[in-house]
């Protein structure tokens, strides 16, 4: 009796530490708090009703690039049952190629000059499959372990899940990767110390969460420069969450004989920037890089375990 009483007293006069605020500032010796500020994790969702992620693309068949294309087959294949690979496509010696190795094949809804619409396929895959996550990947772009990592902190943190989200990050340029150095996690690991991390204003994946409002994007395409940064400013614009995955996650680009910027040399580079131009005339690109966004992921220097904090966003980032 005198315990419980005892643990009573304890308990009304520490209520109020408690109950403190989730989101407390750090201890400077941990990291610069004029910076950032930790958003703590919360109760775990279970994800065993939905898959984690979607993840889907397309590409064309070049003899350059069969070494890259079919370790990115192998690669997202590799992630079991919680991450879904999907190819665009209605090339058919493609559909029964990608078929085989373990992917599902769907034909481009909408297209424009020849290349799909960016918005169409996530409104595609949102319709078919059940996720917590999608996204549009670059087909040269592979992924290890912490992907999944990643994604499963953030879906666990207390950022509010039922407002549009969008993941992005920097890629790491790794030059003429060979099927042994794609084969494993491990190795895609080990062959990324050779490689460079590429600049901010470069995006090759694009996650975003169940409730992203596609149906209110232009009709961008894929393949083709400005895009990547508008999707991020107007995100921001838009008060979304978002997020710099960048030193968690690692997403390691192939890079083959056609170099660094492929997609300014295609035909019809100007395609997307064009269309922008016409529907929201002076448009600050700069606003929409990887280091504009609201979170960044990191890792606990002891536990190792990611971290999601609040960046404050510097005076380049604006105009929006």
């Amino acid at each position: 009796m005198d315990n419980t009483l005892s643990d009573l007293k304890y308990l009304q006069s520490n209520l109020k530490k408690l109950l403190r605020p989730i989101n407390t500032k750090l201890n400077r010796s941990t990291i610069n708090t004029d910076s950032y500020e930790i958003v703590r994790k919360k109760t775990k969702i279970d994800g065993n009703s939905k898959q984690l992620l979607v993840l889907f693309t397309t590409f064309t068949t070049k003899s350059e690039k069969y070494v890259c294309r079919n370790n990115t087959l192998n690669n997202w294949n590799s992630f079991g049952t919680g991450v879904k690979p999907v190819f665009f496509s209605d090339d058919q010696h493609l559909y029964k190629e990608i078929k085989e190795k373990g992917w599902d094949v769907i034909p481009p809804t909408k297209t424009a000059i020849g290349v799909p619409i960016l918005k169409y396929m996530y409104l595609k895959v949102m319709k078919k499959y059940s996720a917590h996550f999608y996204a549009y990947v670059n087909g040269d772009i592979l992924f290890t372990q912490n992907l999944n990592d990643t994604l499963q902190f953030i879906l666990n943190s207390n950022v509010n899940h039922s407002e549009p989200m969008l993941i992005v990050g920097q890629r790491t340029n790794v030059k003429e990767v060979t099927a042994e150095q794609a084969s494993t996690f491990e190795n895609i690991t080990k062959v990324s110390k050779k490689g460079k991390l590429f600049t901010t204003w470069g995006a090759d994946y694009f996650i975003t969460n169940d409730v992203y409002p596609w149906k209110d994007c232009p009709e961008v395409v894929i393949g083709r420069r400005a895009y990547d940064n508008w999707l991020i400013l107007n995100a921001r614009k838009r008060k979304h969450t978002t997020i710099d995955a960048t030193k968690t996650l690692l997403a390691l680009h192939q890079t083959t004989k056609s170099g660094n910027k492929e997609g300014h040399t295609h035909l019809n580079g100007n395609f997307n920037a064009q269309l922008l131009s016409k529907l929201y005339k002076r448009i600050n690109y700069a606003a929409g890089l990887t280091s504009c966004t609201s979170y960044i992921t990191t890792r606990n220097e002891t536990s190792k375990e990611v971290q999601l904090l609040q960046r404050k966003i510097g005076k380049a980032c604006f105009p929006i």
